[in-house]
């Protein structure tokens, strides 16, 4: 693997925790606190929308075109939730701009992938990767927060 040391280095923050802890909401918080530093980059799911969710955080695709455009993908994930019929698919579109922040939104598999993606191919070789986690501490609170730092 070679890495570029020639131009900076792209940070991405992996944005982490189980659904609907609030991944997204921070994400967006911190995209609308400075657009010009932060870009949230956009998920891509075969499941599908919830009551009251827009289009402004997913592309809702069916499995075929999932299928279709997924090696394109970083921290790809399938999940097969108890209790439902299918898989639902999850991945990321990524673009390598180290003037901004890609801001990723992940479950742990996710997490995983990611890192392979980042650092174990020579299209990502030169980035970051700081872990901002979310959990829940069984209230209705809000959310706890960690981070950790990955990579190079």
């Amino acid at each position: 693997m070679s890495i570029n040391t020639e131009s900076p280095a792209t940070l991405v923050v992996a944005v982490i925790g189980e659904s609907g802890a609030g991944k997204t909401a921070i994400s967006a918080a911190l995209v609308n606190l400075n657009s010009e530093l932060y870009v949230q980059c956009r998920q891509v799911t075969t499941r599908d929308r919830r009551e009251g969710e827009s289009d402004d955080h997913y592309d809702f695709i069916d499995n075929e075109h999932y299928d279709f455009i997924k090696d394109g993908l970083v921290a790809c994930t399938s999940i097969h939730k108890v209790g439902e019929v299918g898989i639902t698919n999850y991945g990321t579109r990524f673009e390598n701009d180290p003037s901004l922040i890609h801001l990723v939104v992940v479950n742990e598999l996710g997490l995983t992938n990611l890192k392979r993606d980042l650092f174990e191919n020579d299209r990502n070789s030169n980035c970051h990767l700081m872990v901002l986690g979310i959990t829940r501490n069984g209230t209705n609170d809000a959310p706890e927060t960690y981070i950790q730092r990955h990579g190079r």
